[in-house]
């Protein structure tokens, strides 16, 4: 886990951080392009699924009643990429397979 809840100066106003529904995460072994396609490819609402490749690390948050956002952060002072390519190539059903096997 690289970070969950947050507070104070480290939390923005109206981060889902802030009230303890988002996730910043690696997973060992596992390459963070590939967390994040096994997420987005999991949900078709109320998440959020950010992928900050500078960084590597994914973002994932719940947004109830909310459609699921996805986004991209290049470089830690970027303005995010919203609906990116591989939020795309991440719903077709031969890479949620693929991806879900390395889970396994």
């Amino acid at each position: 886990m690289v970070s969950a809840y947050r507070h104070g100066r480290n939390a923005k106003a109206g981060s889902r951080h802030r009230h303890g529904r988002a996730i910043d995460i690696k997973v060992d072994g596992v390459r963070a392009a590939d967390v994040r396609d096994y997420l987005w490819g999991r949900y078709d609402a109320e998440v959020g699924v950010g992928f900050y490749r500078q960084q590597q690390f994914v973002h994932l948050d719940h947004r109830k009643n909310y459609p699921a956002t996805a986004w991209t952060q290049k470089h830690h002072s970027a303005e995010n990429t919203y609906n990116p390519r591989w939020s795309r190539v991440a719903k077709r059903p031969t890479l949620v397979a693929a991806v879900a096997g390395l889970f396994q």
